[in-house]
């Protein structure tokens, strides 16, 4: 894994490695109007998953209700201290958002000309200045971020009018640009920062406040986060005439081929090549097995399954959409029609007739499937059109889109060809998830009951060969080495892909082999550890040096 460094150090040097030009989804990572909280009571800080901040830093709340089902929220900091105090709000998952762009909106109504501060910060600190944006009790509004002083327009207010605020980052281009009411306060000014992510929101009162009360309405938090490409196919680089390997998705190919199914690159003109599937045995099923990269399964964020495909000759036809390496958690699968009239569409929760599956025979049509795997629900449109929204596929939620499938149907009345092209499976979240982890230094000798130096080392990286942004946890194990030996610090959590165990501890003399794990990935260290006694290693040292 040559590449691991490498790509480690243009993470933590802020440098994008995100597909060019690639789509993008819009996920809705907080909303918090209120209108679904008790008037008459403080806020919770359940997080965004119950529409609430993570903490309140001290202030008093107040659900306030404007009209049956229209509430607010009224904040005032009656601490009697003037320090800073500002209410956080995290999104879901404690996503942290490092590509793309996010939108912040929110309503601010203060009750007098005061000094408020609204902050948006990386994932869990406050390190990052994307922004700080002030409402001065001069009766104006600055900004400012890591890049300095932004200069304002339109930024005049008087107290007890509501402020909308409409802050819109791109990440990939390191700015924002900032409205208010609807009017452009400022326009693609620089954040400065590079390296992490938005991940949190505070709205509160800075040092030096009198803390008058506030209202805040219709907390909106959105990114449009970059989709990058689990799995490609498009066959032009094949060869026209010959069948197709099962070298998976590094090479864009199946990593199964039934049997009873032959493969065929064939040309479609101008250098455009698809791949003919058809049975040799229609009696029963034969299909085609597609997985990711590095055969992960994504459970998280959005996932879009894109294909063109033509059906040579009316015939049953199936299209799946399972987990990862299995088929027994079925999202989706699509039926066609060996009769060219209306197919079906099928989950976990049950089949659904689809009119709009029709075909003509040498036609060739593109299919979206669009997931949303934390609502468990999804799209699917032909050339467009929908033919189901927002169905949910009843998978339970944690099992992740990994398989695909297309082939011919049992007993179809034609043995085909389906002729597929331009496959493509990709995530907003595909770089969040490990598929590799190895070892990145080992220490060769240590003393007991003292930190190994130099400090232990293990990379988390994803399918790209990038150090995962966000913390993974690591955990370190013995495989092998003295008879009742314990091991302290242990746990480590990633920093940009890599975790770092600076107190890492054998409390016995002896030869240890260690292993490395992070959620599913497991990885055995190929290097072992001596530890030995102070004279011991004093005298391997005093060698080593002659």
């Amino acid at each position: 894994m040559s590449s691991i460094w490498i790509m480690l150090g243009l993470l933590a040097a802020g440098i994008s490695t995100a597909n060019a030009g690639a789509p993008s989804s819009p996920i809705v990572l907080l909303e918090a109007d209120f209108n679904n909280k008790p008037a008459g009571l403080p806020i919770g800080t359940g997080d965004a998953e119950l529409n609430e901040p993570a903490d309140l830093g001290g202030l008093s709340t107040t659900v306030i209700e404007d009209s049956a089902g229209e509430n607010h929220l009224r904040v005032i900091n009656q601490s009697g201290t003037t320090s800073a105090r500002r209410i956080k709000w995290g999104l879901l998952g404690d996503a942290e958002v490092s590509s793309g762009t996010v939108r912040i909106e929110f309503d601010f109504t203060p009750s007098e000309l005061d000094f408020f501060s609204i902050l948006v910060r990386e994932q869990g600190s406050a390190g990052s200045n994307f922004l700080n944006l002030n409402v001065l009790g001069t009766g104006s509004i600055s900004a400012s971020t890591a890049a300095g002083t932004i200069a304002l327009a339109n930024n005049g207010f008087s107290a007890g009018a509501r402020l909308h605020f409409d802050l819109r980052f791109d990440l990939d281009n390191g700015t924002v640009t900032l409205a208010n009411n609807d009017r452009i306060l400022a326009l693609d000014q620089p954040t400065g920062v590079s390296g992490s992510g938005i991940g949190t929101l505070y709205i509160g009162y800075p040092t030096g406040s009198g803390g008058a009360a506030f209202d805040l309405d219709n907390v909106h938090v959105q990114a449009d986060r970059t989709l990058r490409t689990a799995l490609y196919a498009d066959f032009d680089e094949a060869a026209v005439g010959s069948g197709i390997g099962t070298g998976g998705a590094e090479v864009g190919e199946p990593i199964f081929i039934a049997p009873a199914l032959d493969t065929e690159i064939i040309s479609q003109g101008s250098g455009d090549n698809a791949l003919a599937l058809t049975s040799t045995n229609t009696s029963s099923a034969q299909s085609s097995r597609w997985q990711l990269l590095d055969d992960i399964g994504i459970a998280v964020g959005t996932v879009v399954v894109e294909f063109d495909v033509a059906f040579g000759a009316l015939g049953s036809y199936n299209i799946g959409v399972r987990e990862a390496n299995g088929s027994a958690r079925v999202f989706t699968t699509i039926a066609i029609s060996g009769t060219g009239g209306a197919g079906s569409i099928s989950d976990a929760g049950g089949t659904v007739s689809a009119p709009g599956l029709s075909y003509v025979v040498n036609q060739t049509y593109h299919f979206r499937l669009a997931y949303d795997m934390e609502a468990g629900t999804y799209d699917v449109s032909r050339d467009g059109v929908p033919l189901v929204s927002g169905r949910a596929h009843g998978v339970a939620s944690g099992i992740g889109i990994g398989r695909l499938a297309f082939g011919i149907a049992n007993a179809s009345p034609s043995p085909g060809p389906m002729i597929l092209d331009n496959l493509e499976v990709s995530a907003d979240r595909v770089d969040r998830i490990g598929s590799d982890i190895e070892f990145l230094r080992i220490p060769g000798v240590g003393l007991p009951n003292a930190p190994l130096t130099p400090a232990l080392e293990v990379a988390v990286v994803n399918v790209f060969d990038e150090g995962i942004l966000g913390g993974s946890p690591v955990v370190l194990d013995v495989v092998s080495g003295p008879p009742g030996a314990v091991l302290l610090g242990t746990d480590a959590t990633t920093y940009y892909g890599l975790a770092t165990f600076a107190d890492l501890i054998a409390d016995s003399e002896g030869i240890y082999v260690l292993r490395a794990t992070s959620d599913a990935l497991t990885r055995t260290a190929d290097r072992n550890i001596a530890i030995i006694n102070a004279g011991d290693l004093i005298f391997r040292e005093g060698f080593d040096g002659d």
